[in-house]
């Protein structure tokens, strides 16, 4: 009997107290307003991409002064670019009220199961935006690296 006890106290689950329970609630709601105003700016932007799209293919933005170049990059790349800059931002975004709506129903049925797969999703996002990180920190450090070896050419000139 006093081996069972010993166990017992002994153990070192993590519990979630009241407190950490209406931190988590009250994350969940700025979560949820922050994934879904993206969500929608994600939309907005898909149309912004179309609607460009179709303006650019219409119009012929080479004769406006200043948009020579804008032109040049044709409507369909113009398109395609607000279309890959939104599918990038859906999947944090998705993760993110993921997250918030799996913690909102873990707490409110005490259900652990649910807590681990709202916290998987947690994981998720954050990995996803630390690889955007290192893509990023890759692109800036070719930039940086490019822009060294242009000012050393453009000065043997």
């Amino acid at each position: 009997m006093s081996v069972e006890i010993i166990e017992v106290e002994n153990n070192k689950d993590l519990r979630i107290t009241e407190a950490s329970k209406l931190y988590l609630l009250e994350a969940v709601k700025w979560s949820k307003f922050i994934a879904i105003v993206g969500l929608i700016g994600i939309g907005i932007m898909v149309l912004i991409g179309i609607g460009l799209g179709i303006v650019f293919s219409k119009n012929d933005m080479s004769t406006v002064p200043g948009m020579e170049s804008l032109a040049a990059l044709g409507s369909t790349f113009i398109m395609l670019l607000y279309i890959i800059i939104a599918l990038i931002y859906y999947f944090p975004l998705k993760y993110l009220y993921d997250f918030s709506v799996k913690i909102k129903v873990a707490i409110t049925n005490s259900d652990t199961f649910v807590l681990e797969e709202a916290f998987s999703k947690l994981k998720s996002l954050n990995k996803y935006l630390g690889i955007v990180v290192i893509v990023l920190l890759s692109f800036y450090a070719l930039m940086f690296i490019f822009g060294i070896l242009g000012g050393l050419v453009g000065a043997m000139l």
